[in-house]
């Protein structure tokens, strides 16, 4: 086997992080690019839907990934009288409805995964997600059972949030617009670095040394401090769960 090559992560397919090359294929079946595809993964084997990946193999179009960010919120304001008539909506025979726009939907087996809902809350009647919008439609029994829902889709990776009609577009240009924005800060400040590095290792040296390596430091600091949080969010949510 080719040891420069990729080792994928066994849910989301991505190239898993400093694995130092691929290994075996056993192993490259058990690699993981963070804590939450790895609780994904275990949660569906625990609930016999290994089928998911089979899905995801002979799946339709993709979509580049965005996992959800972890969270220990209860959703308790789901159930609350004044929101629901906010959000939800009768269904049909006595159920009521209320839509989700879902962060980290990326592929079509994601629909299916999603779908599933009601075999994971007892009380849920239905979940459809529209995979263009990456809005579901949750129907329950009860209205005391949106904030289950709620917390069984974050545990799937889906992190929800409550939306009416055309809300949800506000919600995806925000989220794409935050990751653009911090990969061209980053972009930016990276590129003049290197310029910096250039003229250093031309052979600046005394007073304009000395101020190209300040101003080095001070565009490092845009991307250590706001392009990389997202990392960093991983980061102490692995060490939190102690993964």
């Amino acid at each position: 086997m080719n040891s420069s090559a990729s080792v994928l992560c066994a849910h989301c397919g991505n190239v898993c992080p400093n694995t130092g090359g691929a290994g075996t294929s056993s192993e490259q079946e058990r690699a993981f690019c963070c804590h939450g595809c790895r609780t994904v993964f275990t949660l569906l084997q625990l609930r016999g839907l290994g089928q998911y990946y089979d899905l995801k193999r002979l799946g339709g179009a993709n979509r580049s990934a965005q996992p959800a960010s972890e969270s220990t919120e209860s959703f308790a304001y789901l159930d609350k009288p004044d929101f629901i008539r906010l959000y939800g909506c009768e269904g049909a025979a006595q159920t009521t409805q209320m839509n989700f726009y879902l962060e980290g939907v990326h592929c079509a087996a994601c629909v299916w995964l999603v779908e599933k809902l009601p075999e994971f809350v007892p009380g849920v009647k239905s979940a459809r997600l529209d995979f263009s919008k990456s809005v579901a439609t949750v129907e329950v029994r009860d209205p005391a059972l949106f904030p289950a829902a709620a917390r069984e889709l974050l545990a799937l990776g889906y992190r929800p949030h409550p939306v009416r009609e055309g809300e949800d577009e506000s919600f995806r240009r925000r989220e794409n617009r935050s990751l653009l924005i911090r990969t061209g800060v980053a972009a930016a400040c990276a590129g003049n670095i290197m310029l910096l590095a250039v003229s250093l290792y031309g052979g600046a040296l005394d007073e304009w040394g000395v101020r190209f390596r300040w101003l080095s430091f001070l565009l490092y600091l845009p991307v250590l401090f706001y392009s990389a949080v997202p990392f960093y969010r991983n980061a102490w949510a692995a060490l939190r769960t102690r993964a």
